[in-house]
């Protein structure tokens, strides 16, 4: 854990809540102060912001405490941790100095994720039925993603698989089941593909296509009946990387956007067309579909399609 001043941990403490569900890509919707609760899918909202003090109550789970207790749980990582993660979060306005390693008297769990392997064609079926489950093929899945194996740095006893989405300084990983662990990332960055589905440091053409996550891009390729997207393309990872996107996603003359239809997608949607020409959103195509896969599925079921099984790695449209 860095050192950090009384100021700088009172600014920590008062990192909003509602940024790191953002992060985190939870839902930010809400009704006053009741959000719907990242720990699980529901109706009706039943996590419980105070914003004058930045603590948080799971009303579902009887849970709850402060920004800290909440990173502790999203991301799996310990108490200690949570203050170094909180103060890399943009918008936190800490820059983190790193203090010496603890010597071998000390304790100390890092939070680091070290990845053991990344195999393509995937081996571990489960992450393939999950993909499968959300409409992503397998021969989509294994052009743009790979399994990738890793550990936390110091906790050598347990090995987690999951699909892994290259961005450009790491990679955003996706278990095969829903939770506060499910999504982790070894990376800050935006991903960044050429018209050819490689990626890519410069635009290749003059039209960019702007996901929040990288299964939205999928289920797009889906979507549109391809398997090259034919337009630059930018995963965004999360919607706090809009400035690092910027400069991509500016350099195009024709921007199309697809975050998410909830608060933190339309505030991305709106920090897009202010600094950028050319933006179009898709916000009329998604009534009624919180994101680009869930327009997927529904597509989908109206169109009688049902997702292949393992075996079979194609789409089975019934007669």
């Amino acid at each position: 854990m860095a050192t950090y001043d009384e100021n700088q941990k009172a600014r920590i403490m008062g990192y909003p809540i509602e940024n790191v569900l953002a992060h985190f890509g939870k839902r930010t919707d809400h009704r006053g102060e009741m959000y719907f609760s990242p720990f699980r899918d529901e109706a009706e909202p039943s996590f419980h912001i105070k914003r004058s003090e930045n603590v948080w109550m799971d009303f579902g789970t009887g849970r709850g405490g402060n920004v800290l207790t909440l990173v502790n749980l999203l991301a799996g990582i310990s108490l200690s941790d949570c203050w170094d993660y909180v103060a890399s979060l943009e918008g936190s306005g800490i820059t983190v100095i790193d203090t010496p390693a603890p010597s071998s008297r000390q304790s100390s769990h890092s939070s680091r994720i070290i990845i053991d392997s990344v195999i393509s064609p995937f081996k571990y079926r489960g992450l393939v039925a999950y993909a499968q489950r959300r409409g992503i093929p397998r021969h989509i899945l294994e052009r743009y993603c790979s399994e990738v194996s890793y550990h936390i740095d110091g906790r050598n006893d347990r090995r987690f698989t999951a699909i892994g989405f290259p961005a450009g300084d790491g990679w955003v990983l996706r278990h095969s089941y829903d939770g506060p662990f499910s999504k982790r990332c070894t990376g800050s960055s935006c991903s960044l593909l050429g018209a050819s589905g490689e990626n890519t440091l410069k635009p290749t053409c003059e039209r960019v296509e702007v996901f929040e996550g990288f299964f939205d891009f999928l289920s797009w390729l889906m979507l549109k009946d391809i398997t090259k997207p034919f337009a630059d393309v930018c995963v965004l990872n999360s919607v706090n990387n809009i400035d690092r996107g910027l400069e991509f996603i500016s350099a195009h003359r024709d921007i199309s956007v697809w975050t998410d239809c909830d608060q933190a997608g339309y505030k991305a949607l709106d920090t897009l067309k202010g600094r950028c020409s050319g933006v179009r959103d898709h916000i009329a195509e998604m009534a009624g579909c919180n994101d680009v896969n869930e327009l997927l599925l529904l597509r989908n079921s109206q169109k009688n399609v049902i997702p292949s099984n393992i075996q079979n790695n194609s789409l089975t449209i019934k007669k």
